[in-house]
């Protein structure tokens, strides 16, 4: 109540992934999959932070692409990527594969 976003989240720490999801999501939602996320007491005062696998509906298209939540933001937006910006496919199933292995992601 009264934030901004919500997260569904787990205690569990993971090492190396790979994460695949289908997904279909309301077409006036910005959302997204956060990994390798943190909520810290010390770090601003607890908030959510971390990569996210934006999934965005808007006309601007850059799902798939990787945002630092609260931190960097846009690490590898898809502002000249038009083949990724047209894979998204609205008020359909999307399917989504993320590897975050050692200190790489990479986003299909």
């Amino acid at each position: 109540a009264n934030t901004p976003n919500t997260f569904l989240s787990t205690d569990k720490i993971y090492g190396d992934f790979i994460f695949e999801i289908d997904f279909k999501v309301d077409s006036t939602m910005n959302s997204g999959i956060q990994i390798r996320s943190n909520t810290l007491p010390y770090y601003r005062d607890g908030i959510v932070h971390g990569y996210q696998i934006e999934i965005d509906p808007s006309n601007r298209a850059w799902s798939g692409g990787i945002y630092d939540e609260k931190r960097r933001k846009w690490l590898h937006p898809l502002e000249n990527n038009t083949k990724a910006q047209k894979a998204f496919k609205q008020n359909e199933w999307n399917h989504y594969r993320v590897e975050a292995i050692a200190d790489t992601i990479k986003t299909w």
